[in-house]
């Protein structure tokens, strides 16, 4: 009698086991990027429409912080400056929400992002292209800010109001020209 339980256990283990895990290996739970009909696919997922500006605003920080965080493995971004060809070493200073703005529509904005580079401790302005379309929210480019040129000091002798230009100083009172 027991030998004839093992066979049985035997050949019940070789066809496949229980009805439940047979049922279970028909029907397998959909995996994300799984292939095939029965895959799982986000993007089939209805949309919840274009992100607010206030919402932006809210999100734009978590996403400058999760890109810069990633680049940053020693605690700095190291960014090549194209015009001298040296290696900058950026930390972020701090992000202005109130720069956001909409930029090619449906879900895009750009807002400015302060950096410093941890040597020379300049300050650098940074616009960032938010995507907030999709599941993933990224940083679709950032370019850095030229920073303004300072102005030509004025050279010509400035006029009192209501006085016509002077060439040269009047001689003191009293005086011959």
């Amino acid at each position: 009698m027991k030998a004839l339980s093992w066979i049985f256990l035997a050949l019940f283990l070789a066809a496949g086991g229980s009805a439940a895990a047979q049922e279970d290996e028909a029907n397998p739970i959909p995996v994300a990027g799984q292939q095939g009909d029965d895959a799982y696919h986000p993007a089939a997922e209805p949309a919840a429409g274009p992100m607010s500006l206030d919402d932006a605003r809210t999100n734009f920080g978590t996403v400058i912080d999760a890109f810069i965080s990633q680049r940053s493995p020693n605690g700095y971004w190291p960014l090549k400056d194209k015009a001298t060809g040296q290696i900058k070493r950026l930390k972020l200073l701090a992000k202005d929400p109130k720069s956001l703005r909409e930029e090619g529509g449906g879900g895009h904005y750009a807002g400015l992002v302060t950096l410093q580079d941890a040597e020379t401790r300049e300050r650098i302005t940074a616009e960032f292209l938010v995507d907030f379309t999709g599941t993933e929210w990224k940083v679709e480019r950032m370019k850095l800010v030229p920073r303004p040129k300072p102005k030509k000091k004025e050279t010509a002798i400035k006029r009192a109001p209501g006085k016509p230009a002077e060439s040269a100083p009047a001689p003191p009172a009293g005086q011959p020209n």
